[in-house]
């Protein structure tokens, strides 16, 4: 999953860094619209992977 966060909002930035995101890359835009951003990927486990796992447990 991919996912940015503004760099105005650090407790935002920490909050998905703490919930496994790693930060791979920035978002620059030049403009007073749009604000500069971090992005964020994670990859996630398909839910018949996590059946397994839980089945042999």
């Amino acid at each position: 999953m991919r996912l940015d966060g503004a760099k105005t909002h650090p407790q935002l930035l920490l909050f998905y860094e703490h919930q496994g995101y790693q930060r791979v890359g920035e978002l620059i835009f030049n403009s007073d619209i749009w604000i500069d951003a971090f992005v964020f990927e994670k990859v996630l486990t398909p839910a018949n992977e996590i059946q397994e796992l839980n089945r042999r447990k």
